[in-house]
């Protein structure tokens, strides 16, 4: 595990330069305490928004964690287990059994216009590197290969 602060001197640095963080698994609600830290430095010290995933219920964790800390230091929740069987087409939700909170009111400049763009997305930087957010439907990134090859560009996966 990187320590907390370890972690915030890498990204605070550089926090400008971004719009978020997402915090993925293994389980980041099983690190209770240094996801709180973590998330409460990033809120107080920078603009990024935070995202987490989890595959407990926000129920769970509200019954896990009494004093519902959490609440006020991450702008969205997307919870509940991972079924690799119920695909979503819902943005940022992997299955359809997962559910979008936006826990913090801060979290609103982020549903502006544009910021739904579907379950996932192409997108270019200004440094002209390519990259995808979200998560593609089963065969959806081989049609994409697929159309992109015809046009003679080829993908590199990393």
């Amino acid at each position: 595990m990187l320590e907390v602060e370890k972690l915030l001197s890498r990204i605070i640095p550089v926090a400008a330069l971004f719009d978020g963080i997402t915090i993925t698994g293994g389980e980041p609600f099983s690190q209770y305490h240094p996801l709180m830290e973590f998330c409460r430095r990033i809120k107080e010290e920078t603009r990024l928004s935070l995202y987490v995933f989890s595959g407990y219920t926000l129920a769970e964790l509200d019954n896990a964690f009494p004093k519902q800390e959490f609440r006020s230091w991450i702008d969205f929740l997307v919870d509940g287990r991972y079924d690799k069987d119920a695909p979503s087409r819902e943005r940022w939700r992997g299955s359809a059994n997962q559910r979008l909170y936006r826990l913090n009111p801060e979290g609103e400049r982020l549903l502006a216009p544009g910021a739904d763009a579907g379950p996932w997305s192409v997108c270019l930087s200004r440094e002209g590197n390519v990259f995808l957010s979200g998560i593609p439907a089963a065969g959806e990134l081989d049609a994409l290969e697929w159309n992109l090859e015809k046009k003679g560009v080829q993908l590199e996966f990393r």
